[in-house]
This record gives structure tokens, sequence and C-alpha cells, in this order.
């Protein structure tokens, strides 16, 4: 499954962004990684073409 690579990317991004704030994930699919991140106190917005 996709979670050790969503967990590592919420790492590498909190890392070099510590204030939490927006979060716009281009190409989210399910929003699987968004939802996580709004878990973590993220507002997050997401856009799929499909």
């Amino acid at each position: 499954m996709m979670l050790p690579v969503m967990h590592r990317s919420s790492m590498l991004i909190e890392k070099h962004v510590p204030l939490r704030g927006r979060l716009l994930d281009v190409g989210c699919g399910y929003g699987f990684f968004l939802k996580m991140m709004e878990m973590r106190g993220w507002r997050v917005e997401g856009i799929e073409i499909s």
C-alpha cells in the first residue's frame, strides 16, 4: 500500500514547512494523502483531472 510513501512525503513537507497551513495536491486521486494531511492539521485542497 501507499502508506509508507505518504508518511515519508508528509514528513518531508513538515520538515521544510514547519507551520501547518494550506496544501494543494494536484493529481490527488481519491484524496487519501489529503485526508491524512488534514488529520495532521493542514487545510487541504485537491484537484484531479479524471
